[in-house]
């Protein structure tokens, strides 16, 4: 939720498996680490996936403005930050060569 959705701070995810022993080994360490998510975290996660469609484009907006911008910078200082797009996602790695 934290990344995908946009909500930093919201610490909370689920599992899907068909492995039991997998399924097992995941329940026993959720149970040494935490007892339960906060019950405001599961809730806003719950409002995240309500809205999933929104958010997906309102995030997907900020990625393409941000690879646009990146694009637009490097194609001015290309000598210096030559930048190939990423095939999808948002990581991108641009080289940044320094003279001397």
């Amino acid at each position: 939720m934290s990344k995908a959705f946009a909500m930093p701070g919201i610490r909370i995810g689920w599992l899907l498996t068909r492995d039991q022993s997998l399924l097992a080994r995941c329940r026993r360490l959720r149970d040494y680490t935490t007892i339960c998510s906060p019950g405001p975290c599961e809730l806003l996660a719950l409002l995240g996936l309500c809205v999933r469609e929104r958010v997906e484009q309102h995030v997907g907006d900020i990625v393409a403005n941000n690879l646009l911008a990146l694009e637009h910078f490097s194609s001015r200082h290309e000598h210096l930050l030559p930048f190939t797009r990423p095939p999808a996602g948002s990581v991108a790695f641009p080289r940044v060569h320094v003279p001397g």
